[in-house]
């Protein structure tokens, strides 16, 4: 882990600064290391924040896996990471202009833009969403493969200690890059959705 000044590599945007410090905790290995490891960073975020003091903060948990498996099923692997990037876009824009972007920029159809809205509606307590994605099962290995691990996370989080209210199985948590292959997750404080993600 380290603590130091980062610097941003885009177009800051108000409230995102240029220079700033950040705190960063990296997990060397990918690929050859148990799945428990993607559950003990979450856990980590939990005890900081818990440290601070700060107890109205929830983590949202999703697999990147069961979301390429997803838009593999519907024949949209192709298009799979703009998809993703737009629907990223939800909570700032709403479901109607996501399926807009979708149909208008993405090409994707219209049954699909339904399809996908559908797909990433699905809320609920972790065992809720977990149960509803058991549904897919069986029609793409890289799904079934992401929600293996999606249910292990979620699993060891509990073994860890995170109680139940502050981490959520989040279909919509994509993050915007094309290096994130699993395991995915944002904060954010209860209190104010309005910041967005505080920790990713």
């Amino acid at each position: 882990y380290q603590i130091g000044k980062v610097y941003r590599g885009e177009r800051a945007q108000r409230g995102r600064f240029r220079e700033f410090y950040q705190a960063d905790i990296d997990i060397i290995g990918d690929g050859k290391l148990d799945i428990l490891n993607e559950a003990e960073i979450p856990a980590i975020i939990y005890k900081g924040f818990k440290g601070f003091g700060l107890t109205r903060f929830q983590i949202h948990v999703n697999n990147r896996k069961v979301l390429n498996g997803f838009y593999a099923m519907m024949g949209l692997t192709e298009k799979s990471g703009d998809i993703m990037r737009t629907v990223d876009k939800l909570d700032k824009i709403g479901a109607e202009k996501v399926r807009t972007l979708l149909t208008d920029e993405v090409g994707v159809s219209a049954e699909s833009a339904d399809e996908i809205l559908k797909f990433i509606a699905i809320t609920g307590s972790n065992d809720q969403v977990l149960s509803a994605l058991e549904g897919y099962r069986g029609r793409n290995e890289v799904f079934d493969e992401g929600l293996d691990q999606l249910n292990t996370v979620v699993k060891y989080l509990s073994a860890f200690g995170v109680p139940a209210e502050n981490f959520a199985g989040d279909l919509t948590i994509a993050r915007g890059l094309d290096y994130y292959t699993g395991t995915v997750y944002e904060t954010v404080l209860l209190d104010h959705p309005e910041v967005g993600s505080i920790c990713s």
